[in-house]
């Protein structure tokens, strides 16, 4: 996301207002198809939803590493399902991990869902966009679980959830307040009283007055870098980045903050290299990548790019951590 974007977001332009129209009645739509939801209640394991009622990206993968990490530190059995979007599973219902190891399928999961895998051995990790198929999956195969997290499941209404969280990202907040196509909201606000616990990852006025407005518990995170680390998972220092020529290269929803935590880590860019978002990487510019010595990559990207020999010795992932303190929200254990 360009700072242009960024700023187109935040306003009521003369296009927006064209579309306000349109606006109002996809708020409609959305708000009808949620109030006649009848979400199926499922006993005997605790479901928690994270999601988020804006476009793009929120931190949402970072963050369910750490909620299942927090549960996991309280001795509770945790499971997740995903939906893989665009994947070669998400028609169906597919087990990628299970407490022993990640399945070899899980290359056709997707770049999110293999990254929970890995970073959550133990965890079983099911891909599919039928949520009730794959909660029930992770039920009969693993009947002691304590807890399933649902993620981005919002606006899916498959399963009932007894816990929600709703993520921002505090330099957008709510864009311009409108939904799509005028604005950057999937949900008119009011969605937001179906929520339990409202993240946002630094301060931002707008959502902390909307989470008030609605009554909802309200948390301040924070992403944050851990390090820089190869293919194989081994750190790389800065000294040794800083030596020689460094490109970035993402496929992620918000490229500009992660060109920005690199910067801010400091590393100095010679080349930035940004495609869509869950992009496979098929048409990869290696004659313009040829000349770096390093590659910086997300580690969500470094899952699809480590594949690719051309590159492989030349990534470098920031790794990232979005830390919560999960003991102050009401009502999550």
């Amino acid at each position: 996301m360009s700072d242009f974007a960024e700023k187109h977001l935040k306003k009521k332009s003369w296009l927006s207002r064209g579309l306000f129209g349109f606006s109002l009645l996809y708020q409609a739509i959305t708000a009808i198809k949620r109030a006649k939801a009848s979400p199926k209640k499922i006993g005997g394991v605790k479901i928690v939803g994270v999601g988020n009622i804006v476009c793009g990206g929120s931190g949402k993968t970072p963050f369910d590493v750490s909620l299942a990490r927090f549960f996991l530190s309280k001795g509770m059995k945790v499971a997740i399902s995903v939906r893989g979007y665009k994947s070669q599973l998400e028609s169906g219902v597919s087990l990628i991990s299970d407490r022993q190891r990640i399945f070899s399928i899980a290359k056709k999961a997707g770049d999110e869902p293999q990254l929970l895998a890995e970073k959550l051995p133990g965890v079983p990790v099911v891909v599919g966009k039928n949520r009730l198929l794959a909660v029930r999956c992770l039920q009969q195969k693993f009947p002691d679980l304590d807890v399933i997290i649902l993620e981005d499941s919002f606006q899916n209404f498959a399963v009932a959830h007894d816990f929600d969280f709703v993520l921002f990202k505090a330099k957008v907040g709510l864009g311009n307040g409108w939904c799509l196509p005028a604005g950057y909201l999937r949900e008119g606000k009011r969605a937001l009283a179906a929520a339990d616990c409202v993240v946002v990852d630094g301060e931002n006025l707008q959502v902390e007055t909307l989470a008030k407005k609605c009554g909802k518990q309200l948390l301040q995170g924070e992403i944050a870098a851990v390090g820089f680390f190869d293919a194989d998972g081994k750190k790389v220092s800065l000294q040794k980045l800083t030596s020689g020529k460094c490109y970035a290269v993402s496929a992620i929803a918000d490229p500009l903050a992660f060109e920005k935590s690199l910067e801010k880590a400091g590393v100095v860019l010679a080349e930035k290299f940004a495609f869509s978002d869950h992009c496979d990487f098929s048409d990869l510019p290696l004659e313009k990548l040829s000349s770096a010595d390093f590659l910086l990559v997300t580690d969500k990207d470094l899952v699809k790019l480590r594949e690719n020999a051309a590159v492989r010795e030349r990534l470098v992932s920031l790794r990232i951590d979005y830390k919560v303190d999960f003991e102050a929200v009401r009502g999550l254990l």
